[in-house]
C-alpha cells in the first residue's frame, strides 16, 4: 500500500498534471545524492535480508532433521517467507536505483542537455520506490522482532504479587517487616 502511494501519486502527476517536472542541474545533483545514499543503505539491507533468509532456512532445516528441536511452526515458515520477500524486493530496488543513478549521471554529462521530463519523473519515482522499500522492510523486521519478544514473554513465569504495606501475611507478621520473630 505504501509503495503504491509513494510511486502512484508522482506517476499520476506525471500523466495527468499540467505542471510538468523537468530535469535541472540542481535537481540532478539532489536526486543523485539521494539515490546514492539509498543505494548504500539498500546494499546493507539486501545483505542483511539474505543473511536472515539463510538463517531462517537453517532453522527450518534443523527442526525438520532433528525433531527434538521442536516442530516447525507457522511463525517459522512466515518468517522465512517474509525474509525471502524482503531480499527479492531489495534486489529489485537496488536495480532500479542503480539504473536511475546511471541515467542521471549520463544526463549531467551530456553537453547542452535538455529538460528530460521522463528522467525527472523516473528518478523521482525510483527515489519514492527505494524509500518505500526501506520503510516496508523495516516494518516487517520490527513486526517479527515484536512477535519474538511476545513469544519470549509468554514463556516467562508470572511475577509474584508485590507485598502490600500494612497487610497481614499467613505468619501473622506484617508484609514487608524485617522482624525475625524476637520482640525488642
Amino acid at each position: 500500500m505504501l509503495l503504491l502511494v509513494m510511486v502512484g501519486i508522482p506517476t499520476a502527476f506525471a500523466v495527468f498534471d499540467e505542471d510538468t517536472l523537468r530535469m535541472s542541474d540542481d535537481f540532478s545533483s539532489i536526486t543523485a545524492s539521494a539515490i546514492g545514499a539509498m543505494l548504500l543503505i539498500q546494499v546493507v539491507e539486501t545483505y542483511t535480508a539474505m543473511r536472515q533468509t539463510r538463517e531462517s532456512f537453517d532453522v527450518l532445516r534443523s527442526k525438520t532433521e532433528d525433531p527434538s528441536r521442536g516442530p516447525v511452526t507457522p511463525a517459522d515458515l512466515g518468517r522465512a517467507r517474509s525474509y525471502v520477500s524482503i531480499a527479492f524486493v531489495s534486489i529489485v530496488s537496488l536495480s532500479v536505483l542503480a539504473v536511475s543513478l546511471m541515467l542521471v549521471v549520463l544526463w549531467s554529462a551530456i553537453d547542452g542537455h535538455g529538460p528530460a521530463r521522463w528522467l525527472a519523473w523516473f528518478s523521482w519515482c525510483s527515489v519514492g520506490f527505494g524509500l518505500g522499500v526501506l520503510i516496508w522492510a523495516s516494518l516487517v523486521r520490527y513486526l517479527h522482532e515484536a512477535v519474538a519478544v511476545a513469544q519470549l514473554h509468554a514463556y516467562l513465569p508470572p511475577d509474584p504479587p508485590a507485598p502490600v504495606l500494612g497487610a497481614r501475611s499467613d505468619t501473622g507478621d506484617e508484609a514487608g517487616s524485617s522482624s525475625s520473630g524476637a520482640s525488642t
